[in-house]
């Protein structure tokens, strides 16, 4: 187009503005700046815009023939238009979050080297390394954030981490505009970040409930004994009965107020809070209460296991 007359300087100094947003993270400036000099350099293939070459045009061509001629793009333009073809393609293959967190990242990691920091912010910046390493880019971003405010606290967290992801919230209106050609038309592409995060908190949150139950479930079930007051067998949980003699279980160790399980090393009931002194433990037998260190019922007679 420089042939033809038109000045594509303009065009130029776009692209390289669009390169150097696009090194720094800036995703949305540097699309917005390549999709404008894209316009320039489409609007050069119809219309030369110098008021000297309109006039050569008029006498060149009427208008009829105006609409149809075609202008032949100069090697210099045809070549920034493959360009920033390149670079849109390779922008929109980027998975979610990937330039986020990576430009977070690289912010909390010059915050930990410039300002003192306690143990927090160096954990959660491990977990973002270690999340974007795993391709976790959503989690990457979200502790990276949290670094960052750890160190410096909500007003020095910076812009994508002006959200409160403790709360839950989606992005303010300020990301929401920023990342908007990156959010779609549709309500949910729009909220595509705060619903990733509410996603993964959630998965979080039901994954550590599960591992705790299921902890305190397997650990119960482990201690609690019942015994048979007959034979001296010893059942599970799940036991009812003596599969030697038929005899009903008892629970070995009960609260002498409200009959629930306890355990050697407690010292007070879980359930009613009722002292347990050395004679928490009833005998098997006739239910009197005896010590610990008994080995025989001082009621009964019976020898304890």
């Amino acid at each position: 187009m420089k042939q033809k007359g038109k000045d594509v300087q303009k065009a130029d100094e776009m692209v390289n503005k669009a390169e150097r947003a696009l090194e720094k993270g800036e995703l949305s400036e540097a699309k917005k700046l390549a999709a404008k000099a894209n316009d320039d350099l489409s609007a050069g293939k119809t219309n030369l815009s110098d008021s000297n070459d309109e006039e050569g045009l008029k006498k060149a061509y009427t208008v009829d023939e105006l609409d149809k001629v075609e202008f032949k793009e100069s090697g210099d333009a045809a070549r920034k238009r493959r360009e920033l073809k390149k670079q849109k393609e390779k922008i929109e293959s980027l998975p979610d979050n990937f330039l986020e967190s990576k430009f977070e990242m690289k912010l909390a990691r010059d915050l930990l080297d410039e300002h003192d920091h306690g143990k927090d912010a160096e954990k959660y910046y491990t977990k973002a390394e270690k999340y974007f390493d795993d391709e976790d880019y959503t989690r990457a971003l979200k502790y990276s954030i949290k670094c960052k405010k750890s160190i410096k606290g909500e007003e020095g967290a910076g812009l994508i981490a002006g959200q409160n992801i403790d709360k839950k919230e989606g992005p303010p209106k300020e990301i929401k505009e920023r990342f908007s050609d990156l959010l779609g038309d549709q309500q949910e592409s729009r909220d595509a970040f705060g619903t990733t995060e509410r996603k993964v908190e959630k998965q979080d949150e039901e994954r550590v409930k599960n591992e705790n139950y299921r902890e305190t479930n397997e650990t119960q079930k482990s201690e609690i004994v019942k015994t048979c007051p007959e034979c001296g067998f010893e059942g599970g949980q799940e036991d009812f009965y003596c599969p030697n003699c038929g005899v009903e279980l008892i629970t070995k160790n009960q609260c002498p107020e409200c009959g629930s399980d306890v355990k050697e090393e407690d010292e007070f009931c879980r359930k009613c809070g009722t002292p347990l002194d050395e004679s928490t433990f009833v005998c098997p037998e006739c239910g009197v209460e005896v010590g610990q260190e008994d080995d025989v019922c001082p009621k009964c007679g019976i020898e304890f296991e």
